[in-house]
């Protein structure tokens, strides 16, 4: 290593999750260090994580020859854990440690939060077991990638999904209406408020065609209402004549 790195290598056993200590621009690294033929997990980031206190270091750092998957990088991210992965080469390591202390040293994150989901936090917004997400809705359509064993899931790949997609069937004849079909339906009606209290006409046109392509029935639902309305006021003329009489 460079002469401004000082390294020291701890115990083959008993290492307290650490396989080496680093002294570097005034800050102290603990690194471990996995060689992996799949994905590095969330043990490793509390294993080094674990060590810090121990060898009194400011920061950990996991290296791979592999890569990391979705719950590591984001425990990571939220511990300032330095990720460094097979996407470095050996050469990359130093400007690693470098970009890593600027950014703390600017008093931002280290990284931002992935844009991904894992399986268990669609496990959550749907609501429906690992298996069902598994056989229905990956077989409706589902995007997704994998790695290894993990899969992967594009927050903006599922959210574009869910909007066309609308509803979908599972299990026992079950349905659910997407989440991000409701929200962007409800968003899309708030748009239109506005577009017609600012009688932007060209924009109402616009929102309106967008909504109905994704089946949304605008004149019905308008229709209805006046008509709830027209009832409301029936039936309270209806008992104000009662009254009298």
């Amino acid at each position: 290593m460079a002469d401004d790195i000082h390294a020291v290598t701890t115990p083959v056993t008993n290492d307290y999750g650490s396989d080496l200590i680093v002294e570097y621009r005034g800050y102290t690294f603990s690194i471990q260090c996995k060689y992996y033929t799949s994905a590095v997990g969330v043990k490793a980031i509390q294993e080094v994580l674990g060590s810090l206190k121990y060898y009194s270091a400011d920061y950990g750092v996991v290296i791979t020859n592999s890569i990391f998957t979705q719950q590591a990088q984001n425990l990571a991210d939220t511990n300032n854990v330095l990720l460094i992965g097979s996407d470095n080469s050996f050469e990359s390591f130093k400007p690693a440690f470098d970009d890593f202390i600027e950014h703390l040293k600017g008093g931002r994150p280290t990284y931002h939060k992935s844009e991904e989901w894992t399986m268990e936090d669609l496990v959550i917004r749907y609501g429906v077991s690992r298996a069902t997400l598994l056989k229905d809705f990956l077989g409706q359509g589902l995007p997704y990638d994998k790695v290894g064993r993990e899969f992967r899931f594009d927050k903006e790949a599922i959210t574009a999904w869910e909007i066309e997609q609308r509803e979908i069937t599972y299990g026992k004849d079950q349905e659910m209406t997407l989440p991000g079909y409701t929200e962007y339906v409800q968003k899309m009606r708030k748009e239109l408020r506005i577009a017609r209290k600012a009688k932007n006409h060209a924009r109402k046109r616009a929102i309106k065609k967008d909504l109905k392509e994704h089946g949304v029935n605008l004149y019905f639902s308008r229709t209805w209402l006046l008509f709830v309305a027209i009832l409301a006021v029936a039936a309270l003329v209806a008992v104000v004549f009662a009254i009298r009489k």
